[in-house]
């Protein structure tokens, strides 16, 4: 049986094999969001855990990610 999540990645990577000029925005989509929480937590005066935890999960989920894909 497959689930929704499943369908999901199968329909986004027939769209990113069907135009290939897709692949820089959604690699953009990926990095950025996880970006900018580094940059906050190395710049910011006074970083909350919040923005630590958020980070930490992002870059799990990238490293994870990464793997399946």
């Amino acid at each position: 049986m497959v689930n929704r999540s499943d369908r999901a990645r199968l329909a986004l990577s027939v769209v990113l094999n069907t135009f290939p000029a897709l692949g820089l925005p959604a690699m953009a989509l990926i990095v950025v969001p996880a970006a900018i929480a580094l940059y906050r937590a190395v710049t910011a005066p006074q970083t909350s855990h919040t923005w630590g935890y958020r980070l930490f999960l992002m870059m799990i989920g990238l490293l994870i990610g990464g793997r399946f894909v």
